[in-house]
């Protein structure tokens, strides 16, 4: 990747390439770009993503189109390592659309952030935060959602990989989910209008750990898991019914 990087910075003095002796994640790496900006957009994107042609021209003209929108954001199409057959297109028109920063912040899962692209005039002053070096991504998104409007393009620009390093793999499932806790406690504490809002995004977090577990076979662990998200938001029925289903021991759907 840095051969490719300088190449194409050798031909574009636009490009201001920046290396690290060691990796800070994706916390330290995306705050240091930040820093480091001189342009009015951004877009956070891995070296292992893919961008279609035209993609950053779209979502520049889309945004200066509309002047009160902090986001731009289109479809994604997620594919696997190896396993192309398992690719599918993220519509994040049920996500994005038309939504406000409550309905953002309830959501179940966020779309991969590499399908965004930021105004850094709407959102002076945000940064990823430290606290969180797993998820901060998210973090950011939601705050730019309360800076500004959240604009919709229905078309795929990008394809995000899946792999055993995403950190919503299961190898680091438990971080991931440290993380999405601890960020939640520090947007309740931060926004206090959206507390309800959080208390639905806490009881989100722990549903979809239970189905995780509840899909390997720890039954137990699941309903420990959504015993935790009753409490955080006791007005959802699928918790109540995939807890009932653990209590038999057996996996009778494929999937909830």
């Amino acid at each position: 990747s840095r051969q490719i990087i300088l190449a194409l910075a050798q031909k574009n003095t636009a490009i201001k390439p920046l290396f690290l002796d060691t990796n800070q994640g994706i916390t330290g790496n995306s705050n240091l770009v930040l820093k480091n900006a001189k342009g009015r957009y951004f877009i956070l994107f891995g070296g292992d993503d893919l961008m279609e042609p035209g993609r950053i021209t779209k979502q520049v003209e889309i945004l200066q189109n509309n002047p009160q929108a902090a986001i731009c954001c289109t479809d994604i199409e997620v594919f696997h390592d190896g396993n192309e057959k398992d690719s599918y297109i993220y519509r994040n028109k049920v996500f994005y659309n038309d939504l406000g920063p409550a309905k953002v912040i309830s959501h179940e899962n966020a779309p991969p952030t590499s399908a965004l692209m930021f105004d850094l005039n709407k959102g002076i002053g945000i940064t990823f935060d430290v606290r969180t070096p797993v998820v901060s991504d998210w973090l950011f998104v939601v705050e730019y959602a309360i800076a500004g409007s959240i604009v919709y393009v229905p078309e795929v620009y990008t394809r995000y990989r899946r792999h055993a390093d995403n950190s919503t793999s299961s190898g680091i499932e438990k971080a991931y989910l440290e993380d999405r806790l601890i960020y939640t406690d520090i947007f309740i504490a931060k926004y206090q209008q959206y507390f309800f809002s959080y208390k639905k995004q806490r009881n989100n977090i722990f549903f979809t750990a239970a189905k995780r577990y509840y899909k390997a076979g720890n039954f137990k662990g699941c309903r420990k898991l959504l015993v935790k998200a009753a409490f955080e938001w006791p007005f959802s029925y699928k918790p109540f019914a995939l807890f009932l289903l653990s209590l038999f021991g057996r996996r009778f759907v494929k999937n909830f």
